[in-house]
This record gives structure tokens, sequence and C-alpha cells, in this order.
């Protein structure tokens, strides 16, 4: 049925929001990843404040948490501030 969302998209979308190209590629790296790796899966973060600001790069974001403050984590390819109220 094309109007339903399925386990297998969600688990797709996960995959290709982290860099990986399916699933089964995503699913592999998850195995040798540590806690640390996946923080950005972490939503009850204590200290993170809203709104979160979301950079197209790691690099950019490092860059506005060292002038603005913050904490820089990788999603995938692109990287979120979470901001201290």
């Amino acid at each position: 049925q094309r109007n339903i969302v399925q386990r297998k998209h969600v688990l797709r979308t996960l995959a290709i929001e982290a860099g990986y190209s399916s699933w089964e590629d995503y699913r592999r790296a998850l195995a040798g990843m540590t806690p640390e790796s996946l923080q950005h899966y972490d939503i009850a973060r204590i200290g993170a404040g809203y709104p979160n600001l979301w950079f197209s790069s790691l690099t950019q974001a490092q860059a506005h948490a060292a002038v603005h403050g913050g904490r820089p984590i990788p999603v995938g390819q692109q990287a979120v501030v979470f901001v201290n109220p």
C-alpha cells in the first residue's frame, strides 16, 4: 500500500541521514559503534536547550560553537549545536 509508511522506509531514512546508502550497511556499522558516536540520538540530553542550531557540516557547527557557545554534534553529514539554556 503506497500510502502507508513501513518500518523499512524509516530504517532506510535513518541510514541515509547517517550517511549510509542502505539500512544493511548502517546496521553493520552500528554494531561496531560506541555510545559516544551516537550522541545525536540522545534526545533527552541534559543541557540541550531549544532552539538547536543546524549546520551543513561539523566544521561550520564547530566554528559557530567556538564563537557563540554550545556543543556541536555530528548528524550524518550535517551537524547540530546544542544550545545551553
